[in-house]
Formats: structure tokens, sequence, C-alpha cells
């Protein structure tokens, strides 16, 4: 009878622990503004890299929350969903289908471009800047969430972005003041 009871609570603790942990997967394919998100690594990127004839602009966190996917501005017809720590090329963007919050690092002279005033916590910043809502280039001297349109860094500048929307990596994006 011990054993009985044994068991059920412990089935009862497994179950609800696997109902608790985050999907990793669902059944259905994920969609991706009406574009079917391609589950597996594209041909083009070798060892992570979509930046093969341009220079790198960002790279995906290693472990991103599932529903983190990105493409480039030259193929938009296809969405990939990101398995962490694609390098990306200039042109190219990421997002969160599930507005989960996932991480970027930028790399030196990079600029991030939101749609409109976008909530962004910035960390590991050397040579960053964001724009304020006044259009002025403000210095990021510390770990810091801020409102903003765009984020740059400078020459021998990078930093680590954390958001639940879009992000855009013109290039050279905003001209520096």
């Amino acid at each position: 009878m011990k054993s009985k009871v044994f068991l059920l609570i412990l089935s009862l603790i497994v179950l609800f622990v696997a109902c608790e942990s985050k999907v990793t997967s669902p059944n259905t394919p994920l969609v991706y503004k009406g574009i079917t998100v391609s589950e597996t690594t594209p041909d083009f990127i070798g060892g992570n890299r979509l930046a093969k004839t341009t220079e790198s602009t960002a790279q995906i966190e290693s472990d991103p929350p599932y529903g983190t996917v990105y493409g480039v501005d030259t193929d938009p017809d296809n969405v990939y969903l990101s398995n962490g720590s694609e390098v990306l090329p200039t042109g190219s963007w990421t997002d969160q289908v599930y507005q989960e919050t996932y991480k970027t690092t930028l790399f030196s002279k990079s600029t991030a471009q939101f749609d409109g005033l976008t909530t962004v916590t910035i960390t590991d910043a050397v040579d960053c800047y964001y724009l304020d809502a006044t259009g002025t280039w403000v210095e990021v001297t510390s770990d810091i969430t801020v409102e903003t349109t765009a984020i740059k860094t400078g020459v021998n500048g990078t930093c680590s972005i954390e958001i639940q929307t879009k992000s855009e990596f013109p290039g050279d994006g905003p001209e520096w003041d």
C-alpha cells in the first residue's frame, strides 16, 4: 500500500514539473508574421555565422528562449528559429514570437534599431550609446534599462541588449553626432 501511495505521489510530482516546464517545441509549426519558421539551420550558415560576406554586427545568446527568430533583409521570405549563438551580418534582424526576453550582443561599430520607443536593458557596455526621446545620443556607463529607438557601439564598442521585440541591424544606422 505504501509503495502505491509513493508511486502516485511521485507520478503527480513528475506530472506537475513537466507541466510547469517551458515548452521547447510545440506540435504545430511556428509562424512569424505569416511565414512558417524554419527550425533547421539555413544552408548558408557555417559555424552559426550568417556573416560570411559582410561584417558581423551582432550575436544571439547561446541559449535563447523558444520562439527567438532571425532573418536577413535580402531573404525576406525566410525566417529561422534560433538555436543559439548565431552571428548576424549587417542587414539582419531578430525577434521573439512569444515576446519573451532574449539577449543579443552588439559588436563594434554596430547599430540596433527598434520600431518606436522600446524598453531595452543594456549590459556590459563599452563605447556604447542609446538614442533618447529627444534625439540625443547618451553614453551608457553602467547596466541600465532605457526607452530608446536605437543603440550603437563605437570603434571599440560592445554591449548586450535584452528585449522582447524586434531588433534590426542596419549597419551604420543613425548618424553619429
